[in-house]
């Protein structure tokens, strides 16, 4: 029995060693095996960033604007491509793709000994010959890559922006970026980039000491971006910059008059929405996806295509400052001495011709300009009237002239947001100017060049310098967003927006991140002003005298609009035609700011945009741009 006992004992032993070794044999050989083999091999792991497609970019209604596609694109591991192959794999890399061998070469070395990059995306038949021909192509392979869309070509361009190639700028802006990815450049592309981006994906696999691919391949899948929703309606839009580009065409058959770019801004004056932006001449955002040639650069360059004069295009605003100039005398009391009135209802005899005493050395000045017959406050809004609106500016100085309310016009731009950044979400915004004393004698530091001999040697602040500020002449500069966030404070009861393009931010699990427009400030009206101001509005364009009357009078709804026209002088060029609506006067919601550069007088050329984009918001049939001339 004792024998048993110790040969199962010894057996047992036996059986569990026997075990352990097939139970090693079977790590080593079976387990473990691919990193034995990985070790003797010398193999490892290389990891290639997939890029993620870009967000999608959505009208008010959810129309696509922009969005992503999937196109084959070439891919190129340099860890794969043994060094003394590479000049060969450029050559035919550079042959089948019908490029420029130094210019594949300097993507080979802008990219790193290590890095994967795209060499855009190609067509099916070059894709078909790579994928065919493997071996002429070491460490090159086809894969679908996401590529920018603009489904409506030209349309809203400056509100979108477009992409491009991620350059040094961008990389010291942002050092996380992708040197060999696409970034947003200008609109939303650019200013929301970083909602747009969505997150890469890769793809790690095994590689032999050579380069050449081993073995398994792991993917961690690509998360596309955001969606961005704008405040910008497609129809509105269409309509807007339909508008603006019959405007152009047709002040360029007026006299004195050569247009070759303008601007219209549509804000909601309720909520800071910007609902229309258009810029002229336009840009496709596709041709920077398939990539523009030299001349067709210089030549978009030449025109100022890229730029959004809505909110880039320093304008002097002509008449269409009489607004700030009018609420600065009804808030003030300040009238024109001549009318020997303390209300906005006294008189003055504009008989076409303003002499000034004493507005710098003592001298006369004389100063022309149509007559107008008797005007009040009222009529001179509606008519135009510069004689009235220079006199309250000839009040101001002789009651101010060097004191602390001298700047008192200027405060009341700046209150509005004339001079300063709207903080509109869109880059590349210029601040415009009101000019004053302070201004020139900063000039007279920092920029002595901008001021003459004469002022230098004698006064560099006077008063037809102020005569000019509250017509919109001289120095004074504004963008069409400034003057339409400025009429919405005047009309909305004094609230200034920080207007903005975007509605919301929709995640990829469908909550949304709701935007806010901002408030610059908050102005408290007299009641005498508001009691008065939107009815003077409607005198541009409902008077027969009115300087936008003729523009109008063709719209059912034109009791309802009011406005400023402006014909802003600059010298050796032709007039810049302004108007600035309002809309409904009795609630207003809709501000309209049109602005054609070398477009002449602006009930002739600048209106009738504006009209036609009532027209729409009204839901009337749009006449013709001409109609009522």
């Amino acid at each position: 029995m004792r024998l048993e006992i110790r040969v199962a004992a010894l057996a047992t032993v036996f059986a569990l060693m026997f075990g352990a070794l097939v139970t090693r044999l079977w790590v080593v050989q079976i387990a473990e095996g691919p990193v034995h083999v990985q070790k003797s091999q010398g193999l490892e792991w290389s990891e290639s960033q997939t890029a993620a497609a870009r967000g999608d970019i959505v009208d008010a209604n959810g129309v696509v604007l922009a969005t992503s596609i999937q196109v084959p694109g070439v891919v190129v591991t340099r860890s794969q491509i043994p060094a003394d192959v590479e000049p060969t794999v450029i050559q035919e890399l550079a042959g089948v793709l019908g490029r420029d061998p130094g210019e594949i070469a300097e993507l080979f070395a802008s990219a790193g000994s290590g890095s994967t990059f795209t060499v855009d995306g190609v067509t099916s038949d070059v894709a078909y010959f790579i994928m065919t021909h493997r071996s002429r192509f070491p460490g090159v392979s086809i894969r679908n890559i996401p590529e920018r869309v603009y489904p409506e070509g030209s349309f809203m361009a400056h509100v979108l922006g477009h992409v491009g190639r991620v350059s040094q700028d961008d990389l010291v802006a942002n050092s996380d970026l992708d040197p060999n990815g696409t970034v947003g450049k200008l609109g939303v592309e650019g200013k929301y980039d970083d909602v747009l981006q969505g997150e890469a994906g890769a793809e790690f696999y095994q590689v032999r000491p050579d380069g050449t691919p081993y073995g398994e391949r792991r993917t961690v899948a690509a998360a596309q971006g955001n969606t961005v929703q704008l405040t910008v309606d497609v129809s509105l839009q269409m309509v807007t910059e339909t508008a603006l580009a019959d405007g152009i065409a047709r002040a360029k058959t007026l006299k004195d008059t050569d247009p070759q770019r303008g601007a219209v801004v549509v804000l909601n004056a309720k909520t800071g929405e910007v609902e229309a932006m258009a810029s002229f001449p336009f840009f496709d955002p596709s041709q920077f996806v398939i990539g523009l040639t030299q001349t067709e650069y210089e030549v978009l360059r030449d025109s100022q295509a890229f730029n959004n004069l809505a909110i880039q295009g320093l304008y002097p605003p002509g008449s269409a400052m009489k607004a700030i100039t009018y609420v600065t005398a009804v808030e003030e009391g300040i009238y024109p001495e001549s009318a020997n009135t303390q209300t906005p209802n006294g008189s003055l005899e504009c008989t076409g011709v303003l002499t000034a005493n004493g507005l710098d050395d003592g001298s006369q000045k004389r100063f022309t300009d149509p007559g107008h017959g008797f005007v009040d406050l009222h009529n001179a809004l509606g008519e135009s009237c510069n004689i009235y609106f220079w006199e309250v500016a000839l009040a101001i100085w002789s009651k101010y002239q060097g004191t602390d309310k001298e700047n008192i016009l200027q405060r009341y731009a700046r209150s509005v947001g004339l001079g300063s950044l709207t903080g509109i979400d869109l880059w590349g915004e210029r601040a415009g100017r009101v000019p004053d004393r302070e201004l020139f004698e900063q000039w007279l530091i920092d920029s002595p060049a901008l001021i003459s001999d004469d002022r230098k040697n004698g006064n560099l602040w006077v008063g037809g310098d102020l005569m000019n500020v509250a017509i919109g002449q001289g120095e004074t500069l504004a963008t069409p967003l400034q003057m339409a966030v400025a009429y919405a404070a005047l009309a909305n009861g004094g609230t200034v927006w920080k207007p903005r393009v975007v509605d919301r931010i929709i995640h990829s699990d469908g909550t949304a991140e709701e935007m806010q427009s901002g408030i610059s400030n908050q102005i408290t009206w007299s009641e005498q002003f508001e009691s008065i101001f939107r009815e003077d509005l409607g005198r541009t364009t409902n008077s027969i005298d009115g300087t936008a009357y003729q523009a109008f009078r063709s719209m059912s709804n034109v009791n309802q609009v009011g406005g400023k026209t402006g014909t802003a002088q600059r010298a050796g060029n032709p007039n810049t035609a302004w108007f600035v609506g309002v809309a409904p006067l009795n609630d207003p919601e809709w501000v309209v700011a049109v602005v054609l550069e070398d477009g002449g007088g602006g009930g002739t050329s600048a209106a009738p945009v504006a009209r036609q984009i009532y027209q729409y918001l009204f839901g009337e049939e749009i006449d013709p741009i001409g109609a009522g001339f």
